[in-house]
């Protein structure tokens, strides 16, 4: 029993004294998947963040993380308008959803040389986020004269229900907490930057009455600081 708690207290100090924070920057790929609908695309945004990293033993260590990550997609719809009396109207509408969360996720690291796979669940919550609409259109009035109207419109984007009897212009997004597994890897280039590939699989819903759900590609650079 004795030589079990030295060992345990040798282990634990190994441990602490093998720990390194990771601040990283980079970009997201991220998209909504709505069920029976496959017209939204992807956008790119933003991620920062600070990892830390535990080292369990020598090829096996635990990274807890806080980001700030972009998430979102687009969709655009054409058609096209025969107004009455004449003429024609080429009509565009893009759609581009972009929301902020703070992501915390948990992952386990498989260190081998210069390179890692990582893995883990990660818990989200919902900051804010913009909705930004453009329609466009393109055609010929009656007479056969070009015409051409653009117009762009932005919107917040709230997490929870909107208040009872509310008129205003806001979108609302159900569910602030977002629960999602991250798989992905990366390597150690000249010794003093990380490069992280990651996915995020999203296992929650955005909104109560449809299956909503993130998905989000990350390319991040990082400066490992040992402590």
């Amino acid at each position: 029993m004795r030589l079990f708690f030295v060992l345990f207290i040798v282990g634990w100090s190994g441990a602490i004294q093998a720990q390194t924070l990771l601040p990283k920057i980079g970009a997201t790929y991220a998209s909504i998947s709505y069920e029976d609908n496959e017209d939204y695309k992807p956008i790119v945004g933003l991620t920062v963040g600070v990892g830390y990293n535990i080292l369990v033993s020598k090829n096996l260590s635990v990274q807890p993380e806080l980001n700030f990550v972009q998430k979102g997609s687009s969709s655009t719809n054409s058609y096209i308008d025969f107004p009455y009396g004449g003429g024609f109207e080429n009509i565009k509408l893009t759609t581009k959803t972009r929301l902020g969360y703070l992501q915390v996720p948990i992952l386990v690291k498989m260190n081998l040389g210069k390179f890692y796979f990582n893995a883990g669940p990660s818990i989200g919550y919902g900051l804010k986020g913009k909705e930004e609409y453009k329609l466009s259109s393109s055609g010929e009035d009656r007479f056969g004269d070009p015409i051409s109207v653009s117009h762009k419109t932005k919107y917040n984007v709230k997490f929870g229900a909107p208040p009872d009897n509310y008129n205003g212009d806001d979108r609302f997004v159900d569910n602030r907490m977002n629960f999602s597994v991250q798989v992905g890897g990366g390597a150690m280039v000249m010794d003093k930057v990380n490069i992280d590939v990651r996915y995020g699989l999203g296992l929650s819903n955005m909104m109560d009455e449809s299956k909503s759900k993130h998905r989000v590609l990350q390319l991040t650079l990082g400066v490992p600081v040992q402590l």
